[in-house]
């Protein structure tokens, strides 16, 4: 009888570490894709920001390029923000699929 009640606790022990060890994988997988996911959000910020700085130096250089072409430099700016706001619409229009969907896409890939 006590043999029995011996191995009763052993297999009991062994369910239960088999139980902890299974949350603890879980967490580090999901820690593991959670840490894949910041690091490729911050590389992807830090991207956009860098084109965001050369697009507005560019856009500043161009204001004043075309505004000394047309003889009043607010003309080149408000060329330059007609133009952005082309832009705007477009980007507008293609939305999903030029933006939503890929990096909706990226995001089950990296989860999944």
């Amino acid at each position: 009888m006590e043999a029995e009640t011996n191995l009763f606790d052993i297999l009991v022990e062994k369910i239960e570490r088999y139980f902890s060890i299974t949350v603890e994988l879980t967490k580090l997988k999901s820690l593991e894709k959670s840490a894949i996911i910041v690091s490729l959000i911050l590389s992807r910020l830090t991207v956009i920001l860098l084109l965001l700085f050369f697009t507005v130096f560019c856009s500043l250089g161009l204001s004043v390029y075309l505004g000394e072409l047309f003889g009043k430099i607010y003309y080149g700016f408000f060329i330059v923000g007609a133009a952005f706001l082309v832009l705007a619409f477009l980007v507008h229009l293609v939305l999903y699929k030029l933006i939503l969907k890929p990096v909706s896409k990226l995001f089950i890939e990296k989860l999944g």
